[in-house]
């Protein structure tokens, strides 16, 4: 990685952008660019016009960074600063009408973070965890757990706890991109049947089963990881599996438990929770994981290209 010095050398100079372009014959489009991202793929037919132009060399121009000294680079940007954290509550005001109030985690001063949010109209309310960490892939923000409280006072309300529901988690992948970060990742807690004592993955549900399914007397996990698995899997979201025998393990597994083929009509969501539930007895499954990863890619020019075919854990 090759870290530019663009915008101090601008300054030492006393050059504008627009005179720089006008006596180099780059674009203010591309000077621009450089400037503001001082790791900006630069060209190698520009990057010699600029330093004919301010007759310095390579090494006066910029350093060079390791894949990993670029990344500790970023992570020092991307903390949770004052500036940052006004970012991210200007989003939530913004996206889902919720003003949030932080405390820092103990795992890692700037890089962990408790949120919690007032209560919109007395009725819906959030809190969570999230952290900055690093892998080979590059930054991943990770959600590390999200859960809503809602107080419905009448069957109209689910569209627009909904909706809210949707805006918090725009506004954590809006943040995450707008900040950098290579990769976005939710964790969806499997919740505990209190009949089998099993642990179950939520289910997929669509907009209709999810009024129908979601508790309006007593919104628990269930409720919530059910809501956010089905936001985040329509939002393009997959699932992360580490190795290629864990998914297809995996995926005989969940074949299995969600096997509604004995049913001849359409199901309700509440038919289909039942179903699984005796499939999963049958077959004595006990998931050992508490969570389930899912991912998005945001900035996919942070990855190395020989790295991003790389299997490895966020």
């Amino acid at each position: 990685m090759y870290r530019n010095n663009l915008k101090r050398i601008l300054i030492d100079k006393k050059t504008s952008v627009k005179q720089l372009s006008e006596n180099t014959g780059i674009s203010r489009q591309t000077i621009s660019n450089i400037r503001d991202n001082e790791f900006h793929d630069i060209s190698s037919n520009v990057l010699t016009i600029l330093l004919t132009y301010f007759q310095i060399n390579y090494y006066e121009f910029g350093e060079i960074y390791t894949h990993e000294e670029y990344l500790q680079y970023k992570l020092s940007k991307v903390g949770f600063n004052d500036e940052n954290l006004k970012k991210l509550n200007a989003l939530f005001i913004k996206h889902c009408n919720l003003d949030l109030r932080f405390s820092f985690d103990t795992y890692g001063n700037d890089r962990s973070l408790n949120f919690n949010s007032s209560r919109h109209f007395r009725k819906i309310a959030c809190n969570g965890n999230v952290r900055i960490n690093t892998t080979l892939y590059g930054l991943t923000f990770d959600i590390i757990d999200i859960d809503c409280q809602w107080r419905p006072s009448d069957k109209d309300e689910f569209e627009y706890f909904h909706n809210i529901y949707m805006g918090i988690i725009y506004a954590l992948e809006k943040y995450a991109q707008q900040l950098g970060f290579t990769y976005i990742v939710f964790n969806v807690a499997n919740y505990l049947d209190k009949v089998t004592q099993l642990y179950l993955h939520p289910m997929q549900l669509n907009k209709m089963d999810l009024k129908v399914f979601i508790s309006r007397e007593s919104f628990d996990i269930r409720d919530n990881e059910t809501l956010k698995r089905s936001i985040i899997l329509k939002r393009g979201y997959i699932q992360y599996i580490s190795t290629k025998s864990t998914q297809e393990v995996k995926n005989i597994r969940d074949n299995i438990i969600n096997n509604y083929s004995n049913c001849s009509k359409r199901i309700s969501a509440f038919e289909k929770e039942n179903i699984r539930i005796l499939n999963a007895k049958k077959i004595g499954f006990k998931d050992e994981e508490l969570y389930t990863k899912y991912f998005k890619l945001l900035n996919k020019e942070l990855i190395p290209i020989d790295r991003i075919y790389i299997e490895s854990g966020f």
